[in-house]
């Protein structure tokens, strides 16, 4: 090979790698660099909304795993009433940061949990607002909303605007087999661990070591010790539903019946043949279970909202994600869900040979379920 044919070939080369710079949307940087840059530098979301390129070419991995698509998103959003109110009467509620802290988590890598209200609020109101959304035609298959309310659903759900809301756009539906609401309130009860709070200021919130649970004090997690550990359990049960693919079995619900069988409380909500005939029922492993499921909800952050700024941002919520228009090519799913009529309970017994001996610090709850299911087929 001649000097010349080996200037011809550097040049060519170049040419070609110039080229190919040209053709990339981010420029010549590696994509490591970019998710150092976003993470590092905390500016994923200002690179967002800087321009298009920046978005169409960094949404797909920050979202979709490294570039590959993903085929679920699940928002979970948990609501609680605070039992305090502002200086001109009007209810405090509080959106939660949860995370499942859980050891030997198996996901399949195709579901993408969103679970940061700060997070939900940027997806909701800058990339999944546009019916060309990048991740609605790229990313996702199906979108899954679960709002969770550990106090207040009645206010906020029955006795508000989101009510007729939900009624209203099920109302505009074109009929379908799988585009429904669904309300229900469960005939059976919610079972769990009654432990307020079992811990002093300064101590650790992990009590059971025996149970496998770590004594390390919370630290990073410092508001998880304001709630009773009870009204976590359920949340623990939503999302091993993430991960196992239970959740996406709501979409094809449409009935009453449908619902009480495919929620994804169904192992703390039992009825008293369970409890009490079948031979295979264990009151104290429930227990057991229901207080590691408690300590592996972690809650980093909150914020407060009057009633008014909650009820909205719920209706936001369900009126965006259910726009036949804007998502006419994803399915969509919107799971709300409450506890009521919190009381201690005896009627769970440690086993049922000792039937007369019931379970200590055992509670119960009345589950309310609300579905709205918005199938991708109606176009």
């Amino acid at each position: 090979m001649t000097t010349s044919d080996i200037n011809d070939l550097l040049k060519d080369t170049h040419l070609e790698q110039k080229s190919e710079t040209e053709k990339t949307v981010l420029g010549p940087f590696p994509m490591e660099i970019w998710e150092n840059i976003m993470q590092k530098g905390n500016i994923r979301k200002e690179l967002f909304s800087k321009n298009k390129t920046f978005l169409n070419g960094l949404v797909p991995y920050d979202y979709g795993g490294g570039g590959s698509s993903i085929d679920h998103i699940h928002i979970l959003l948990v609501v609680n009433y605070t039992g305090k109110k502002t200086e001109y009467r009007r209810k405090l509620y509080e959106f939660l940061d949860v995370y499942y802290d859980a050891p030997n988590r198996i996901s399949d890598g195709k579901t993408l949990v969103i679970s940061d209200f700060e997070e939900v609020m940027f997806l909701l109101n800058n990339l999944l607002k546009r019916p060309d959304s990048i991740i609605k035609k790229n990313i996702c298959k199906s979108i899954n909303v679960d709002i969770s309310i550990l106090r207040g659903y009645k206010e906020l759900i029955y006795d508000s605007e989101v009510k007729p809301t939900l009624t209203r756009i099920a109302n505009q539906f074109p009929w379908c087999s799988s585009s429904s609401l669904t309300r229900t309130i469960a005939d059976d009860f919610f079972y769990g661990t009654y432990s307020p709070q079992l811990f002093k200021e300064g101590e650790s919130r992990w009590r059971h070591p025996k149970l496998g649970i770590s004594k390390n004090v919370d630290t990073d997690y410092c508001y998880t010790k304001g709630y009773n550990f009870h009204e976590m359990i359920h949340l623990s049960e939503l999302f091993k539903s993430y991960d196992s693919g239970e959740r996406i079995k709501l979409l094809k619900v449409s009935r009453h019946e449908g619902l009480q069988e495919n929620h994804p409380y169904k192992k703390y909500v039992l009825s008293p043949d369970q409890f009490e005939q079948d031979p295979g029922f264990d009151g104290q492993q429930l227990k057991i279970d229901a207080v590691i499921a408690s300590h592996n909800i972690k809650i980093p952050k909150r914020r407060s909202f009057t009633d008014l700024k909650t009820i909205f941002l719920i209706k936001l919520i369900v009126q965006r994600l259910s726009s036949v228009k804007k998502f006419h090519d994803t399915d969509v799913s919107i799971f709300i869900s409450g506890m009521s009529d919190f009381q201690t309970t005896t009627e769970i017994r440690k086993s049922q040979r000792g039937k007369r001996e019931a379970l200590e610090d055992m509670c119960r709850y009345i589950p309310h379920f609300t579905l709205l299911n918005k199938p991708k087929s109606l176009i």
